[in-house]
């Protein structure tokens, strides 16, 4: 879904495996903790 529907996904050269560890699961722990995994680590992709 993501190679598809989000433009800079298309052409990286990552595996499924590495989106969704590096990408997905981070995501879901700012949604869920409201913070990044590790203090700076995810930051300038999730401010505004």
């Amino acid at each position: 879904m993501l190679r598809e529907n989000v433009p800079g996904f298309k052409n990286m050269r990552l595996t499924d495996g590495e989106i969704v560890e590096h990408y997905l699961i981070p995501a879901r722990r700012f949604v869920q903790e409201g913070q990044p995994v590790a203090p700076g680590a995810m930051a300038g992709a999730f401010s505004r």
